[in-house]
């Protein structure tokens, strides 16, 4: 039971650093979400609002607002879209960081799922990739990593 439970971890953790391969960041400290006026438009957040974003975050952000609409909430250090196809939450964040995992690469992206991770395999986990971050209280997993834009 043990090594299915770490095994299907392991599998959903490659699964979402494989599948999102663009860039992720953390973020520093970002204000309170406010909620978008569904008519604003694309233009006016790529202009106002995202004045300091790495290109990287923009590109991202651009391809997310192209599948998703506008996001749900954003920051001056982050944008958020919730049911983002197999995701709970997908989070584009302004400022990129290198990451040498699986291949050198930048962060920008957090997507989110629902699983319960066992206490005892949270240290694997972390010991795994730093960029898979298990929230147990929320009953979350996620991973931060690079997008894959659409061509």
């Amino acid at each position: 039971m043990k090594s299915k439970t770490i095994l299907a971890t392991t599998i959903v953790a490659i699964a979402v650093t494989a599948t999102s391969f663009y860039s992720c960041s953390n973020g520093s400290k970002a204000n309170a979400p406010e909620k978008i006026n569904a008519t604003v438009s694309n233009e006016t957040i790529a202009a106002d609002e995202m004045n300091g974003w790495s290109d990287a975050s923009k590109m991202a952000v651009m391809d997310m607002k192209k599948k998703y609409g506008e996001p749900a909430e954003k920051t001056a250090t982050m944008m958020i879209w919730n049911n983002t196809g197999q995701w709970k939450r997908t989070i584009i964040y302004a400022k990129e960081f290198k990451h040498d995992f699986p291949i050198p690469h930048t962060d920008v992206m957090q997507q989110f799922i629902d699983y319960d991770v066992p206490p005892e395999k949270v240290t694997e986990l972390a010991h795994y990739d730093g960029s898979v971050v298990c929230n147990r209280t929320n009953g979350e997993i996620s991973a931060r990593c690079a997008p894959q834009l659409s061509e």
